[in-house]
């Protein structure tokens, strides 16, 4: 049978999403809320764009970026999604999972963000964006501001300064400065009362 997308949102959320995702079940567990950090690699068999260095990080940039999170945000439990992790690559009920119980999710522009579609409602949505004149990356011009929009999303867009931007490209990696990055983020949530 044909499922159009509401349909098949819904089947999702019914078979495959755990319903202990809930915040208010987590929150009656003394669970901590989740803030998802989406990574793509410049040398994982998963990432279709190798030569994109300006949205592909180290994993060591990637650790200090999670830890500058988890200092942060010490309310939220912080994980990373990292398309090197064989297991939640392969396996596509695993990535909704890993996504619907988020309240919080942070990634670079590009496909991963999609992901947002598993989410609650009212769930806050990150996209760092590294192209200043890309009309994608503009605040209700690009895919993900407007699905994020359609799925009732809270959503913010950083735009690091060009200055703030090195590209490794021995590594076809970019780093950017993470403490004005984490910062944005922690206004963003406070200002929509997500700043636990």
């Amino acid at each position: 049978k044909d499922l159009c997308m509401c349909e098949l949102l819904h089947y999702i959320r019914l078979n495959i999403v755990d319903k202990t995702t809930n915040p208010l079940v987590r929150a009656a567990r003394g669970e901590l809320p989740v803030m998802v950090l989406l990574k793509r690699s410049a040398n994982s068999r998963h990432t279709r764009n190798k030569n994109d260095l300006v949205r592909q990080w180290s994993d060591a940039f990637a650790g200090q970026l999670l830890s500058s999170l988890q200092v942060a945000f010490p309310r939220y439990r912080v994980v990373l999604f990292s398309d090197r992790n064989e297991t939640l690559m392969t396996c596509h009920a695993c990535q909704i999972r890993a996504v619907a119980q988020a309240d919080v999710l942070i990634g670079v522009h590009g496909a991963g963000l999609s992901n947002m579609l598993y989410m609650r409602p009212n769930s806050a949505v990150v996209e760092l964006a590294p192209y200043g004149n890309d009309g994608r990356c503009l605040l209700g011009g690009g895919p993900f501001s407007r699905l994020a929009a359609v799925m009732s999303h809270n959503y913010m867009i950083h735009h690091p300064v060009y200055q703030e931007f090195r590209w490794m490209t021995k590594d076809m990696t970019c780093e950017f400065n993470i403490t004005r990055f984490v910062t944005h983020i922690h206004s963003f949530l406070k200002s929509i009362n997500f700043d636990r």
